[in-house]
């Protein structure tokens, strides 16, 4: 399985320009903390939200990570795009 990453939009909170990036194709299993692992070693982890399903609160298999720096979420999406993340590959 892969995981695919992408910039998705900047969005402004308290005045600071945050990078918002679409991880998507996320083994089900994924959690906050091994986005988190994975991002960090790029720049600074903002909020991450794995989106899941209303009614059976399973995972619905992509999640957005928030980074406070648009050139660290640039880093992360060209080293991290069409890797291996535990059982999944990023495309």
């Amino acid at each position: 399985m892969q995981f695919r990453l992408s910039k998705f939009c900047t969005r402004y909170q308290l005045g600071r320009s945050h990078e918002s990036v679409f991880v998507g194709n996320l083994n089900f299993q994924t959690t906050e903390a091994d986005l988190t692992a994975l991002f960090q070693s790029f720049g600074q982890v903002g909020h991450i939200h794995i989106l899941t399903d209303r009614e059976t609160g399973r995972a619905c298999g992509f999640a957005f990570v928030q980074m406070p720096n648009d050139a660290e979420a640039a880093k992360a999406i060209a080293a991290l795009d069409g890797k291996e993340m535990g059982a999944a590959t990023s495309r």
